[in-house]
C-alpha cells in the first residue's frame, strides 16, 4: 500500500501534526486552517481547544480568498446573493427550453428544483475552467444528444457570467479564477496554510493554493488529496478488525467479536434497538460518553433515536438536520397563501391564527376556532361576522347590579382583537377569487399578501415572545429567515416577464417551487452537554475515537452512499469536454465519486476503539424493502480465515414468538389463549399493545359477552377499571379485562402523580408519628419531615436541573402538612391507624350466577375518633388524584367509584371520609347516613379549621353513594355478562353528562378505539 494512500490512522496522525504545528508556532506566525467542511472545521477547533489551544485562523474558501485579495491588493466585488443566482439560472433555462421539449416539461414540474441542480453542475464546470465554449466533435451525429446537453449548460454559464459583469458582483468560481491569474508577490511570507476536510480539489482551487505557495505561504496538503484509490495492503495483518480498518491492513489476526450486526423490522424498532444496546453497555459499567450513534440523513432519523434514548432514561447530545418544510411555521405560511388564492377555509384559518403574532390568542382564539369548525363559513363576510360574534361582549344593563366586573376588560380585549385580525381578512380578500380576480391577477397580488400577512408572522421578536423553548425558538427563527428569502425570490419571479406569460392556475405549484429553495436547518440537542451519548450525522467528522460506534440505517445505497447520475453531464459530455483543456479532463466520474463515498464510510467504520455495531432495518421510513449495506462485505473480508461468513443475525426474540402466537389465537377467536401468550408482552411494550388493540377493534357486530365472560370473574379490578366500565364498555374491555393498558415507558424522572401520592402519604405518616407527643408540631419538624420524605421518594429532585420541580413539590407538601395538622387538631383525641402497605382485594359485587367480582380496595389512613360515652367513629383520610372540586360532579354521573369503595373499607364501616389532593386547597368530605357521631366529627372539622373554606361537605352521604354506585356497576356488568354481550351506544343525555366532567373516553381513550367514528358504543 502506498504511503500516500488514505487510512484513518494517517488522518489521525495528521490531526496530531496539526496540534504540534500550532504549539510550535506559538505567536511567531499565523496558522491558517482551510477547512471547507463546516463540521470537520468545528471538530478540529474543538480538538485544538482541548489540546491547549493556539493562534489559529479557521477559513473556508471565501475566507481564504478574502485574505488573498487583501494581501495582494486585488479588487474585490460583492458576492451575488443565492436568490439572484437561482433566478439567473432559471431564466436561462426558460430561454433554452424554447428549443428543448424535455427541458420544458422538467421546468413545468418544478423549475426551481431543476435550476438548483443545473447551477451545481455549472459551478463544477466553472471550477474546472469552463467558460461555456462548446467542443467541435468530428461526428456531430454521434454526439448530438451530448452536444444538446452541453448547449444548455453553455447558455446558463454565459448568462451567469454576463449577469455577474452587469451587476459587478462575483461568486466562488469567479473569485477563484481572478485570484489564480494574479501575479505572485511575497505577501504571505511566514504563513502556514493547513488544508483539511477535503478529499478532492478542483483545478481552480488547486491554482489558488499554488498562488498562495508562490506568495511565500507554506501549504500543507493531505497526501491523499486527488488520490481516491485507497488500496489495501493485502499482506498486512492487524491484531483486531478495528485496527485493520484504521491502519489499512487487509485482514485481522483474530475475530475478537468487535463487529455486531442487528437486523430489525423498521426504523422505529431500530431506535428502540439502539437504546437497548446502549442500556446493555451501561449495565456492563460502560460510560455513555464513550458511545456515538451515527444517524441517517433522512428526515426524523436522529430525533427518533433521541426520543428512544429519552424513554430509556439515557442522556445524549448532538444535532441533526431539520427541513424547513417540516417546521410548523412553513405550514402556517402555506395556509396563508392558500387563503389568499382559494378564499376562506376553516382549517387554514385555524392554522394561521394559531401562529405567534396573529392578533388573537388564548380562550378567545379557541372559541373563535370552534365557531369556524362548526359553521364553516364560505365568504369573508361570514368570517367577519363570526369574529364579531365571538369577541363581542354585550353592553351591561344599567338596571342589573350583578354585571361581571371583568366584562369591561373583555370588551376592550375583543375590540383590540378585531382591530388586529381584520387587516388579515382584508389582505386575503383583496387578493382572492371572491374579489373577482383571475389567476393572473391573483398571482400579481400575492406579494401584497406577503407584506400584509406573511411577513408579520415571520417577525423574530414575536416568535421569541411566543416560543419559550430555546431550541424550538432558534429553529423557528432560522426557518423564518429561510422563508423570507424564498418569498423574496417568488415575488421577483412573479414580476418577471417570463412568469407573467405563464399562467399560474394552482397555488400548490407555487408552494412546491418555494420548497425547492429551502436548505436543511441545523437542529441542536436540547442542551449543550457532553456527558451523554453523542448523536452524529453520516457526514460528521470526529477527531476523537469513542469506545462504541453504532451505525443506524446500515442498508444498501447509504453505506457507501452511491453517487447519483450527474444531471446533464454523463460520460459522453465529459469525453467531449476533455478535449478542450487538461483541467476539464479532470472532471470527476462516477468511479471517482464512488471511491470518495467509500472513504467517507471507512471514516465512520474505523472510528470506534472497542466495538462497531451495525443496525440494518428491513424496511425504510418509506416502507421500501432494504438490504444490508454493501460495505458489510468489505468488513467480512477483513475477518481471518475460519471466521463466520457473516455476523449471526439476531434470532427471533421470545417476545416476537409470543406475539405471533397471540395473533394466531386472536384469529381463531380464542381470546383466553391470546391473553396467555401476549398479555405480559402487551403490558411491557407499547407497540405490541397497540397492535393487539387494533386487532381487537370492535365493529357494529362485535359481541363482548362470549369473549370475556370468564375473564371478568378472574380479574382483580381497581377503582379506575370500574370507572372505565361506567364510561365506556370498550375501554373496560381493553384495559381491565384484556389488560392492554399503556405500557410503562422508561423516562427521565419527573414529578408524576404516583410520585406525588407516595410523597404525600410519606408526609402524613411522619406527621402521625410527630403528633403522638402532642397536638403541636414545630415548624422545623414539619420542614424536616417534608425534606426527608421528598429525599426518600424523589431523590432525583436534588439535581440542579430539577430545582424548580423540587420547590413546587416541597411547597405542596408543606401546605398539605398544615392542612393535616389542622384536621388532627380539630379531631381531638383521634388515634391514627397507619395505611396498609399494599391494597387488599375483596369480593364487592356479585353477578347473576353468584360469582363474585374481586376489587382492589383503595389505600387510606384511618383516624379512630373517640366521642364522650365511648363511641368510636372511623374517619378515613385519603390522598386522591382527583381535585376535590371535581369530585361532586363526578359523583353526580356515577364515576366516583373510589369514594364508594372507601365507604366499605374499615371493618366497622366508615363514619366519614376526608379526601385531600396534594396540590389542591379544597378538601372533600362525606359522612354516613343517620350517624350523629360522624356528623359531629365533620362539624368539628368545619368549626375547628382556621381556614374552613377549604372544607367541602358533600350533600350525598356515603351510604347513598355506595348504593347508587353498586347499582350502576351491577347493571353494567350484567350487560357485559349476558349471552350476546350487546352494548348499546350511549344516549345523548349520558354522553353529555360524561363529557361535562371530561370523562368521556373517546377522544382520550388509552385503547385508541376511535369510538367517535361510527362504531357501536360511540358517544355520537
Amino acid at each position: 500500500m502506498s504511503a500516500d494512500a488514505f487510512t484513518p490512522a494517517r488522518e489521525e496522525a495528521r490531526v496530531q501534526a496539526l496540534v504540534a504545528a500550532v504549539r510550535a508556532r506559538g505567536l511567531d506566525g499565523p496558522l491558517w486552517l482551510l477547512c471547507p467542511h463546516e463540521g470537520r472545521r468545528g471538530a478540529l477547533l474543538d480538538h485544538l481547544a482541548r489540546a491547549g489551544g493556539g493562534w489559529i485562523h479557521p477559513l473556508d474558501w471565501h475566507g481564504l480568498l478574502d485574505l488573498l485579495e487583501q494581501r495582494l491588493a486585488l479588487p474585490s466585488r460583492p458576492l451575488l446573493p443565492p436568490v439572484d443566482r437561482l433566478l439567473v439560472v432559471e431564466s436561462a433555462l426558460e430561454h433554452a427550453a424554447a428549443h428543448d421539449r424535455a427541458l420544458g416539461a422538467a421546468l413545468r414540474g418544478n423549475a426551481l428544483d431543476v435550476a438548483r441542480a443545473v447551477a451545481g453542475v455549472v459551478d463544477t464546470l466553472r471550477l474546472h475552467g469552463w467558460d461555456g465554449e462548446l467542443p467541435a466533435p468530428a461526428d456531430r451525429r454521434a454526439h448530438r444528444v451530448a452536444l444538446g446537453h452541453l448547449g444548455i449548460l453553455s447558455k446558463v454559464t454565459v448568462a451567469l457570467s454576463a449577469h455577474l459583469s452587469a451587476v459587478e458582483a462575483t461568486d466562488l468560481p469567479a473569485r477563484l479564477a481572478a485570484v489564480a491569474l494574479a501575479a505572485p508577490r511575497p505577501a504571505l511570507r511566514g504563513v502556514l496554510l493547513w488544508v483539511d476536510g477535503v478529499d478532492r480539489l478542483a483545478p481552480r482551487e488547486r491554482h489558488a493554493l499554488t498562488l498562495a505557495a508562490a506568495c511565500g505561504a507554506t501549504v500543507s496538503l493531505p497526501p491523499w488529496i486527488d488520490l481516491p484509490a485507497d488500496h489495501l495492503d493485502r499482506d498486512a495483518t492487524a491484531a483486531t478488525l478495528l485496527t485493520a480498518l484504521r491502519e489499512g491492513a487487509g485482514r485481522a489476526a483474530t475475530d475478537d467479536g468487535s463487529l455486531a450486526l442487528h437486523r430489525v423490522n423498521d426504523p422505529t424498532e431500530e431506535a428502540e434497538a439502539v437504546a437497548a444496546i446502549i442500556d446493555a453497555h451501561l449495565t456492563e459499567n460502560g460510560a455513555a460518553e464513550g458511545v456515538a450513534v451515527v444517524c441517517g440523513v433522512e428526515s426524523g432519523a436522529w430525533p427518533r433515536v433521541g426520543r428512544a434514548l429519552d424513554r430509556w432514561g439515557i442522556p445524549w447530545n448532538g444535532s441533526g438536520s431539520l427541513p424547513v418544510q417540516h417546521t410548523p411555521l412553513w405550514q402556517i405560511v402555506r395556509a396563508s397563501l392558500r387563503l389568499a388564492w382559494n378564499g376562506p377555509d376553516a382549517i387554514d384559518l385555524a392554522t394561521v391564527l394559531a401562529a405567534p403574532g396573529s392578533g388573537i390568542f388564548g380562550s378567545e382564539r379557541d372559541y373563535f376556532l370552534s365557531q369556524l369548525r362548526r359553521h364553516v363559513p364560505s365568504t369573508w363576510a361570514d368570517v367577519r361576522a363570526l369574529l364579531e360574534a365571538s369577541t363581542t361582549v354585550a353592553e351591561p344593563d344599567p338596571a342589573d347590579p350583578g354585571a361581571a366586573p371583568d366584562d369591561e376588560v373583555r370588551r376592550a380585549r375583543g375590540e383590540q382583537i378585531r382591530k388586529r385580525v381584520a387587516p388579515l381578512f382584508a389582505a386575503w380578500e383583496a387578493a382572492g377569487p371572491l374579489d373577482r380576480h383571475g389567476p393572473d391577477e391573483r398571482a400579481l397580488r400575492l406579494p401584497d399578501v406577503f407584506t400584509g400577512v406573511v411577513l408579520p408572522l415571520l417577525d423574530p421578536e414575536a416568535i421569541a415572545r411566543a416560543v419559550h423553548d430555546p431550541r424550538a425558538c432558534a429553529a423557528w427563527i432560522a426557518a423564518a429567515d429561510a422563508i423570507r428569502s424564498a418569498l423574496d425570490l417568488v415575488a421577483r419571479r412573479l414580476k418577471s416577464a417570463s412568469h407573467r406569460a405563464r399562467r399560474l392556475h394552482d397555488v400548490e405549484r407555487l408552494l412546491t417551487d418555494i420548497e425547492a429553495t429551502f436548505a436543511a436547518l441545523r437542529d441542536g440537542a436540547p442542551a449543550a452537554r457532553r456527558d451523554g451519548v453523542a448523536l452524529v450525522g453520516e457526514d460528521a467528522w470526529r477527531c476523537d475515537h469513542p469506545d462504541v460506534v453504532i451505525v443506524t440505517g446500515f442498508v444498501r445505497g447509504r453505506h457507501p452512499r452511491l453517487p447519483g447520475p450527474t444531471l446533464l453531464l454523463g460520460p459522453p459530455e465529459r469525453a467531449l469536454l476533455a478535449g478542450l483543456s487538461p483541467d476539464l479532463a479532470a472532471l470527476p466520474d462516477e468511479e471517482t465519486l464512488h471511491a470518495l463515498a467509500r472513504r467517507a464510510t471507512l471514516r465512520v467504520l474505523a472510528a470506534p476503539r472497542r466495538r462497531l455495531v451495525l443496525v440494518a432495518p428491513r424496511r425504510t421510513v418509506d416502507g421500501d424493502h432494504a438490504e444490508v449495506a454493501l460495505a458489510l462485505r468489505d468488513l467480512l473480508d477483513r475477518l481471518p480465515p475460519g471466521a463466520d461468513a457473516a455476523p449471526p443475525p439476531v434470532a427471533a426474540s421470545p417476545e416476537r414468538a409470543r406475539a405471533a402466537a397471540a395473533i394466531r389465537a386472536l384469529g381463531r377467536g380464542d381470546v383466553p389463549a391470546a391473553l396467555a401468550a401476549g398479555a405480559e408482552l402487551a403490558h411491557d411494550d407499547l407497540a405490541w399493545r397497540d397492535l393487539f388493540a387494533a386487532r381487537l377493534r370492535p365493529d357494529a357486530g362485535f359481541s363482548v359477552g362470549g369473549l370475556v365472560r370468564a375473564l371478568v370473574r378472574s380479574r382483580v379490578h381497581t377503582a379506575d377499571d370500574l370507572e372505565g366500565l361506567l364510561a365506556c364498555h370498550y375501554r373496560y374491555l381493553m384495559t381491565a379485562v384484556l389488560d392492554l393498558r399503556p405500557a410503562p415507558l422508561r423516562r427521565r424522572p419527573r414529578l408524576s402523580e404516583s410520585v406525588r401520592q407516595a410523597v404525600g402519604r410519606g408526609v402524613l405518616a411522619r406527621l402521625d408519628d410527630a403528633l403522638v407527643s402532642g397536638p403541636q408540631v414545630p415548624r422545623d419538624a414539619v420542614d424536616a419531615a417534608v425534606d426527608a420524605t421528598v429525599q426518600q421518594f424523589a431523590p432525583w429532585s436534588l439535581r440542579p436541573d430539577q430545582r424548580d420541580e423540587r420547590r413546587r413539590l416541597v411547597d405542596d407538601c408543606v401546605d398539605l402538612a398544615d392542612r393535616y395538622i389542622e384536621l388532627r387538631r380539630a379531631l381531638a383525641h383521634a388515634t391514627p391507624e397507619p395505611a396498609p402497605v399494599e391494597a387488599e382485594a375483596r369480593p364487592m359485587f356479585t353477578l347473576a350466577d353468584g360469582a363474585a367480582v374481586l376489587v382492589r380496595m383503595p389505600v387510606a389512613t384511618t383516624l379512630q375518633v373517640t366521642h364522650p360515652g365511648g363511641a368510636v367513629t372511623p374517619v378515613l383520610v385519603q390522598l386522591t388524584r382527583a381535585r376535590a372540586t371535581s369530585l361532586p360532579p363526578r359523583r353526580d354521573v356515577g364515576l366516583d367509584v373510589e369514594g364508594a369503595l372507601l365507604a366499605q373499607l374499615p371493618s366497622l364501616g366508615a363514619g366519614a371520609v376526608v379526601r385531600i389532593n396534594l396540590a389542591s386547597s379544597v378538601v372533600d368530605a362525606m359522612a354516613a347516613e343517620q350517624s350523629p357521631e360522624a356528623d359531629a366529627a365533620l362539624d368539628a372539622l368545619v368549626s375547628g379549621a382556621v381556614r374552613n373554606e377549604w372544607i367541602h361537605k358533600a350533600q350525598l352521604t356515603l351510604d347513598d353513594h355506595a348504593a347508587a354506585t353498586a347499582a350502576r356497576l351491577t347493571e353494567a356488568l350484567a350487560i357485559i355478562d349476558s349471552a350476546d354481550g350487546a352494548f348499546q351506544p350511549l344516549d345523548p343525555d349520558r354522553a353529555g353528562s360524561l363529557d361535562k366532567v371530561r370523562a368521556l373516553p373517546c377522544p382520550r381513550c388509552d385503547a385508541r378505539l376511535g369510538c367517535r367514528v361510527g362504531l357501536a358504543g360511540g358517544a355520537r
